[in-house]
């Protein structure tokens, strides 16, 4: 038997021009992760990536830490993020303008939470179906590529294949082995942490989620300002 462990990308750079690179929080639990693979000897067969910068700097980081740098990093096109922006601006055309969409955030007075809400309707609007002739790549397209992606690490029988990703990506292999709704799915991608690890098992192409957004390396810390969900 096999085991597939998806991780969440190590916190972004919320808010500045480059959302992809990773935050000085999220370099952190990205070395914590690495550390904790070391203690409690995590096997590491293949390591693989989705194509975000976040996503190399969160593997970089945690197998550096590992002691794991020489491992190669495989990049997998089917792990990389939907379009967080066109959905925004599919719900909301005015939001092209970058900068009027932070000023707006800026004024809420919370803006973390202010784009939570608003980004939660926009994907409702994404994933309802009802307008899939606007976006560039439908809820059910997404779901069935990271689904494509997780299916085809599982022809090598035995491995312990590690893979670095985005919350979209392991919602919906979550939902393509759980059978959740999608009305209900992002209940699960707004908890899931960043460096937060879920695994599945698989043999043959049976595979099954065994465990989900779990974050040993961040409780061990207990550091409040570690555990980030965006």
């Amino acid at each position: 038997m096999g085991t597939l462990h998806l991780v969440r990308h190590g916190q972004a750079s919320f808010g500045a021009d480059n959302y992809d690179a990773l935050s000085d929080i999220g370099v952190v639990q990205s070395t914590l992760l690495g550390q904790w693979i070391a203690q409690t000897h995590q096997t590491v067969t293949r390591v693989v990536i989705g194509p975000a910068q976040r996503h190399r700097q969160t593997a970089h980081a945690c197998l550096q830490a590992a002691g794991l740098h020489n491992t190669p990093m495989h990049v997998e096109q089917g792990f990389n993020e939907f379009n967080h922006e066109e959905i925004l601006i599919r719900y909301e055309p005015q939001w092209e303008n970058r900068a009027q969409f932070r000023q707006m955030l800026a004024a809420s007075g919370n803006p973390k939470r202010t784009f939570q809400r608003l980004f939660s309707q926009a994907v409702a609007r994404w994933t309802s179906g009802q307008f899939d002739d606007e976006y560039s790549e439908t809820w059910r397209a997404f779901q069935q590529r990271c689904c494509t992606a997780l299916q085809g690490l599982t022809h090598t029988a035995g491995e312990a294949v590690w893979v670095f990703t985005s919350a979209g990506a392991i919602s919906a292999a979550v939902q393509g082995t759980t059978g959740i709704p999608d009305d209900r799915i992002f209940d699960v991608n707004w908890t899931l942490l960043n460096t937060g690890v879920s695994q599945w098992l698989y043999q043959s192409d049976r595979l099954s989620l065994s465990m989900l957004n779990t974050c040993g390396h961040l409780q061990s810390q207990r550091r409040q300002d570690l555990f980030t969900y965006r």
